[in-house]
């Protein structure tokens, strides 16, 4: 999250079936991090956290091809032609 300045962080796939558990879980350990660090904190980290209702939505690879065709897929993912 830090590294790449994400807008928001979306829980999908298989680790829907955890649902909110997940989310209220990751949500206290960046809370816990927030509240010793103003710079965490005012990132706003876990308020940049959902979980997709659609375990069978195909989010990760929405979001591989959205960063391919703005140009920022992390080194490896090059277009394949063939």
């Amino acid at each position: 999250m830090l590294t790449l300045d994400v807008e928001c962080i979306v829980v999908g796939g298989g680790l829907t079936g955890q649902g909110h558990r997940l989310v209220e879980g990751a949500t206290r350990v960046i809370d816990g991090w927030a509240s010793a660090s103003d710079f965490l904190a005012s990132l706003d980290l876990a308020g940049r956290m959902s979980l997709l209702d659609d375990p069978d939505f195909p989010v990760a690879a929405l979001g591989a091809s959205a960063l391919q065709a703005a140009g920022r897929a992390p080194a490896g993912m090059e277009a394949r032609r063939g």
